[in-house]
């Protein structure tokens, strides 16, 4: 990532867009570093904890980016989860049903 990541500032500098243009692009490309490497720890505690809330939140995330596809796979995930763990009548199973609500009805 590094490499691309310098690569983007130079070719930002050689094009000469200046140093507003240039602090958008590296806000945007650290944002893009810190929501991928959030993604990918949120997963892997998902995966060896099996803990609903990581995955909710993962799934909030996505659905932030309009990455709705994939934010339903994941609450689909949190919501076995929560049916197992806490039953239909529990308050999480219903915030991940209305999450999912919310989620259906922005695609």
């Amino acid at each position: 990532r590094e490499q691309s990541d310098q690569d983007a500032i130079h070719t930002a500098v050689r094009d000469g867009v200046g140093f507003q243009v240039l602090d958008a692009e590296i806000k945007n490309h650290l944002y893009g570093w810190y929501v991928d490497t959030a993604r990918e720890l949120a997963e892997e505690a998902a995966r060896d904890e099996g803990d609903g809330d990581v995955l909710y939140n993962l799934a909030t995330s996505l659905r932030k980016e309009s990455k709705y596809e994939d934010a339903l796979t994941v609450l689909e995930r949190c919501l076995a989860f929560n049916v197992a763990n806490h039953g239909e009548e529990h308050p999480s199973t219903a915030s991940v049903y209305s999450h999912m609500g919310i989620l259906l009805h922005s695609m």
